[in-house]
């Protein structure tokens, strides 16, 4: 058997309930490889890997003495961890939490992204496979899971890719995969670029500042026009003639 600090030593997280029965296949190779027959030896190594209040809780179980059997042994043990049970390990709470403690979140890099969409997935998978997610939920609670500017961005990478894209379309995880990728490693647009106003000052100067000023401008231009055509219509007025008649140019150089 080897040493406690050895690499080839198995070992048990008490954080990771899930590990105990990796814990226990571990041993049970290694008894196999050494020979070891006898119950009270398969516990004595038992509890040397691991932690010391973790030993002292095992030692000190009711069935850790009265078991029998290896088997025993190991249900025992596995009572006071119901995480390690893989028809329990996680519940639709848990990926709730997932999502809505990332969601207030800012992903600061690609390596922390994929980190959470490994997590993700595991939770995810494991609960469509026991029919407690559906597929196409998967795909909407990804989603979710980002922030409102990382979402933002990720809407607009998809319309400028696809602007023909149907509303409608739920996207799939690789499709998140590939835009949050995108959208982490290309900068966002200068603030100024963003704000740049389209219409030039110049030419707003000239146009007419409210609304008011625009009645004002229209209501100028139909009252001239009026007074134009009550002008033009009057019999009694004389007809005016240009004042300025414009004479046939003269050449300079005597016939």
């Amino acid at each position: 058997m080897p040493f406690r600090q050895e690499d080839s030593a198995p070992s048990f997280n008490p954080t990771q309930p899930g590990s105990l029965l990796h814990y226990f296949e571990d041993l049970e190779q290694l008894f196999e490889r050494c020979g070891i027959q006898d119950l009270a030896e398969k516990k004595r190594w038992a509890l040397r890997y691991v932690l010391i209040e973790v030993a002292d809780l095992w030692e000190y179980l009711p069935g850790w003495t009265s078991a029998t059997d290896w088997a025993a042994v190991k249900r025992n043990v596995a009572a006071h961890y119901p995480a390690c049970d893989y028809e329990h390990r996680y519940t639709f709470a848990d990926f709730t939490s997932l999502i809505d403690s990332q969601a207030s979140q800012e992903f600061s890099s690609i390596a922390q992204w994929s980190e959470f969409l490994n997590q993700y997935l595991v939770i995810s998978q494991y609960l469509i496979a026991r029919r407690r997610l559906d597929p196409l939920e998967q795909q909407c609670y990804l989603l979710r899971s980002l922030s409102p500017s990382l979402r933002l961005q990720v809407e607009s990478y998809m319309y400028r890719i696809n602007p023909c894209r149907d509303p409608e379309h739920i996207m799939s995880v690789v499709e998140v995969d590939t835009a949050v990728a995108h959208c982490l490693c290309t900068p966002e647009l200068p603030h100024t670029m963003l704000t740049k106003p389209l219409i030039d000052e110049s030419d707003r100067s000239r146009s007419p500042k409210t609304v008011e000023q625009l009645s004002a401008l229209v209501a100028k231009l139909v009252q001239k026009e009026l007074t134009k055509l009550e002008y033009q219509s009057s019999p009694s007025l004389p007809v005016i003639t240009p004042a300025l008649a414009i004479a046939p140019a003269q050449s300079s150089f005597a016939p």
